[in-house]
């Protein structure tokens, strides 16, 4: 089942038993633990809430940066990435959104804040700096109004366990791109950015 099914059903069930109810509301009524943030199902997998899959999709986009280390606190609702690079920091911190909402569960998405402005082709290219999955960006003239930045990936397959039920072993495989572009675009948001998947020598 994938990310949208699970949503809205999460959804609704935050609807029907967490109604007008705040973060803190909701962590003491469950404690926010490993055991309650999943479902058991019949063949003994258990089904991550959407907010943990959304860490899944950092740790597997950036765990293998030497630059970055993550943190998950499932009790303050909050992801830390505790960045080395004062560049990428800065391009991450304007890239990532500090919130992503979830029914009424908010995750906090914490990096060192930074105020400098630079393009997006330079933000992306400071994000990814040192990202073994990473190939390079590109920008296409201006036209109809505006510019295109394409950040590309390598041609490779990313796989985290998030107890994916048509998957024998819990597994979700992907594109780097794909997770790009939930991360940082979002459902239904256009910035002028595209991400792609690089060919075999790139």
């Amino acid at each position: 089942m994938n990310l949208s099914a699970w949503f809205e059903y999460w959804q609704q069930l935050n609807e029907n038993l967490f109604k007008s109810k705040t973060n803190k509301d909701i962590k003491e009524d469950t404690a926010m633990s490993n055991e309650n943030t999943t479902i058991n199902t019949n063949n003994g997998l258990k089904l991550s809430t959407p907010w943990v899959e959304y860490w899944q999709q950092l740790n597997v986009m950036f765990g293998d940066d030497p630059e970055i280390k993550l943190e998950y606190h499932e009790d303050e609702s909050s992801v830390i990435l505790r960045v080395d690079n004062p560049s990428k920091a800065d391009a991450l911190t304007q890239l990532l959104p500090p919130e992503v909402h979830f029914g009424n569960i908010v995750l906090n998405v914490i990096v060192i804040p930074s105020n400098e402005k630079k393009s997006l082709a330079n933000l992306y290219n400071d994000a990814f700096h040192g990202n073994p999955h990473f190939a390079y960006v590109a920008e296409s003239g201006p036209g109809m109004g505006f510019q295109m930045t394409y950040v590309v990936f390598k041609k490779e397959v990313a796989q985290y366990w998030n107890d994916n039920m048509g998957d024998i072993h819990g597994n979700t495989s992907t594109l780097y791109q794909n997770i790009a572009d939930k991360l940082f675009n979002g459902e239904g948001t256009f910035r002028g950015v595209r991400f792609c998947t690089g060919e075999d020598d790139e």
